[in-house]
């Protein structure tokens, strides 16, 4: 099995993408799973961050996914 390294851009995108793809199919258990990837992955970024437009993406549709579980 190959062992990729992607640079931060790439994950982060990446991360987003998935968790798209698993709201979209509705598979909210997936979705809370990448919601805490994504959290722990944020912290290993030290001084770096999303772009604006990542974040505003990563949190309009964990917002999503807390809500679809009733997590208001």
């Amino acid at each position: 099995m190959h062992k990729y390294n992607f640079d931060a851009k790439t994950k982060s995108v990446f991360y987003i993408f998935v968790l798209g793809m698993y709201m979209q199919l509705a598979n909210y258990k997936k979705c809370l799973s990448t919601i805490n990837d994504i959290e722990s992955f944020k912290k290993t970024l030290a001084n770096k961050s999303f772009l604006d437009s990542e974040e505003q993406l990563y949190s309009v549709t964990a917002s999503d996914v807390y809500f679809e579980n009733g997590d208001y």
